[in-house]
């Protein structure tokens, strides 16, 4: 891979304008992921300084969907989407796919545990 160099003006020299596609995509697929990591690190800096914009769930506007889908998630609901997904893990396991395991894997856990979880970010009062 190409490294780019600039000119003591901060441009790029006159042969390396014409670069490959291929270079270019993949230096904007990094400038795209350097800048969405800082956009998240400015979002967490911003919730550690200002609390107040934190407002911790006193809205009961959709309360009555929320329990309706918490309590389904909790029950035969949640406990069904564990089984299947650790069938899925199962043969993806055995079919030599170790991402998908990891993916199903993470789905089970998500479906367990992931409505306990929500609520108490969402309830947390500081």
């Amino acid at each position: 891979m190409t490294a780019l160099t600039l000119n003591p003006r901060g441009q790029l020299s006159a042969e390396k304008k014409d670069l490959d596609p291929a270079i270019r995509k993949e230096q904007l697929r990094r400038w795209g992921a350097r800048a969405a990591i800082g956009l998240m690190l400015i979002v967490a800096l911003a919730m550690l300084l200002i609390p107040e914009a934190a407002h911790a769930g006193s809205d009961s506007t959709f309360r009555a969907i929320v329990d309706w889908l918490v309590g389904i998630l909790k029950g035969s609901g949640g406990l069904m989407i564990a089984v299947i997904a650790l069938i899925v893990a199962v043969i993806s396991l055995l079919s030599g796919r170790f991402m998908a395991v990891g993916i199903a894997f993470a789905v089970a856990i998500v479906a367990i545990y992931g409505p306990d979880v929500l609520e108490s970010w969402f309830t947390a009062i500081f």
